[in-house]
This record gives C-alpha cells, structure tokens and sequence, in this order.
C-alpha cells in the first residue's frame, strides 16, 4: 500500500472514531509521517473526504454498469440491485457520522446530493424496458418514479432519519427500493 492509500486508511479510521473532528496532528502521529508530507497528497481533511467521494460514487457507478449488462438477471432483479449498489467504503466509513457533513463542509455535502441528482440514466431505461416488457405498469410516469427514488435516497442523509426510524442506511435503502419497485410492479 502506497503512501496516499495508508492516508486515506488512516483518515478512515480516525473519522470513525472521532467523526469530523479528527486531527491531522494525530493522522500524521499515526502514520509516523509529518504533516507535510499528508500535505504533498491532500491539501485539506475536506480534500481527503473529497477523494473518498469520488471514489466511492466511482464504485458504485462501475457496479451498476456490470448489473445493467447482466443478462442472468431479470429487470427488476438488476433495478433492485442497482438500487442497492454497496460504496466501495461504506462497509468501513460510518455512514451515520457522514450524515453530518453538510455541518462541517456544505460543499461536499451539496457534491453528493448533486451526484445522487445525475446518476439515474440505468433506472430510468430499466423501468421503461421493463414497462415495454410488462414487468412494470405502463401507466407510472418514469420520471415521477426516478424522482421518488433519488428523494428517498438524499432524505436517508437529513434530519436524522435513520435514527428516527430505527434503521441502518443499509436497511433504509433496502426497504425504500422494495416499495418503489413493488408499487410499480404489475
């Protein structure tokens, strides 16, 4: 593991504990590295959780290409499955934690509402093929069904939702999708 991996681990590990407040004082402690040489790969902590962004909407993106071309799958196989595409960290990035970064950096905040906004297109030929095919009722207007989707997934991040509902984000998304997909199911 190259120098910019053992980073970004390190800040994984102290972002679980510590939430937004930890330090890079300590990130550089732990490494056994100085600050400067933290600041040779990432400018700032909001530079660091930029990457783990990108990356993980990468992630995603590149899984949910392998689903949409999955012939073994039916259509509303690959559209439940598309709907719960796993990060390439969430198993080991505090998803409730994250819930709060609209506190400390609004602008990554606003950089994952906008990817959740532009990364549809699968969803979307998914349900009109499976409305051409008789999986889904022809009658549901597909953009009302992509918009409801991409809601229920931006609303897992605000006003503590899941806690509210006893959830993990796991679960929530899990649930949500079931009932879109269900309600539009013939």
């Amino acid at each position: 593991m190259d120098i910019k991996e053992q980073i970004l681990e390190e800040a994984m590990r102290q972002f679980n504990r510590d939430g937004f407040d930890f330090k890079m004082d300590d990130l550089a402690k732990e490494l056994h590295i100085s600050k400067k040489t933290i600041y040779k790969y990432y400018q700032n902590k909001e530079d660091i959780f930029h990457v783990f962004i990108d990356e993980s909407f990468q992630s995603v993106h590149e899984q949910q290409e392998e689903i949409f071309y999955n012939n073994n799958l039916s259509i509303k196989e690959k559209l439940l499955q598309i709907l719960n595409t796993r990060s390439k960290y969430e198993d080991r990035l505090s998803i409730e934690k994250t819930m709060e970064l609209n506190n400390y950096y609004p602008r990554l905040y606003e950089l994952i509402m906008n990817t959740y906004r532009t990364q549809w297109d699968k969803v979307k030929k998914l349900i009109l093929m499976g409305q051409e095919q008789g999986v889904f009722k022809k009658e549901v207007n597909v953009t009302l069904v992509q918009t409801l989707m991409m809601e229920s997934m931006q609303m897992l991040h605000r006003d503590n939702l899941l806690e509210r509902a006893s959830l993990s984000y796991r679960e929530a998304i899990k649930e949500a999708s079931g009932i879109i997909v269900e309600g539009i199911s013939l």
